[in-house]
């Protein structure tokens, strides 16, 4: 299963020297245009679309059933997702907002995507370095209706007791991984495994081109290449001298 959120806005795009310029000039241009949209009830939103894949024809598919780019199963509308209102405290409920892909309900399971597997890690480890060890129990980040049951005791912004111990595995009737609760559910281990090694080497053709050595690309992509790499020198900072 694939989530996409497809704006109801339609999509609009500046130039490179446009870009620029708004950076320079005027950097909250986008959070601005959102605030005012949202303050004259002109909600914008995005149509939340799933597409699904049947799980028996993962392990024999034409190419790599988790590459990010296929399209080949037509998008199913589930619902739209509707910003209705503004931040009273934008420090509170923006600044200190931690979105992980990590934090999963139930019923659904991380795919074996190499980008998404780095992601599961990483965001959590952000959110402690950015905001701190306890960034769940924040209002804007806490479940409305549970508790934040975690592997944290203590660090800053520990303004509760959640008792001893809170790790696992422990001798002292504390908390315990509970697998009846997932058997059943998620893909399971020998499915995937196998579907990755059928499509080890992606036929896709992003990957192709991707993995090719810079030599063996076509004509336009070289072009393409050098050019980037010309601007991105071009764009490098000076060195600092003491």
């Amino acid at each position: 299963m694939k989530y996409h959120l497809k704006t109801d806005q339609g999509i609009g795009t500046l130039t490179d020297a446009e870009a620029k310029a708004l950076a320079a000039a005027d950097p909250d241009l986008h959070i601005r245009d959102l605030h005012a949209a949202i303050k004259r009830a002109d909600f914008p939103s995005w149509t939340v679309q799933i597409q699904v894949m049947p799980f028996a024809e993962a392990a024999d598919y034409r190419f790599n059933p988790f590459d990010l780019t296929h399209a080949d199963y037509p998008p199913i509308n589930i619902g739209r997702i509707t910003l209705d209102r503004n931040p009273e405290n934008y420090f509170a409920e923006i600044e200190q907002a931690a979105f992980e892909p990590a934090n999963m309900v139930p019923s659904i399971a991380a795919s074996p995507d190499k980008m998404l597997q780095g992601q599961l890690f990483s965001y959590p480890d952000t959110h402690r370095y950015r905001i701190g060890t306890n960034y769940l129990q924040l209002p804007v980040n806490q479940a409305k209706e549970a508790a934040v049951h975690s592997y944290n005791k203590d660090g800053a912004m520990r303004y509760d007791n959640p008792g001893d111990p809170v790790y696992a595995p422990n001798s002292y009737g504390g908390p315990v991984a509970n697998p009846e609760l997932w058997r059943g559910r998620g893909v399971r281990g020998d499915r995937r495994d196998h579907a990755q090694r059928v499509h080890h080497a992606d036929r896709s053709p992003r990957a192709r081109g991707a993995g090719r050595p810079a030599a063996d690309r076509s004509g336009p992509d070289r072009r393409r290449m050098a050019r980037r790499r010309a601007r991105d020198r071009t764009q490098e900072r000076p060195s600092q001298r003491c």
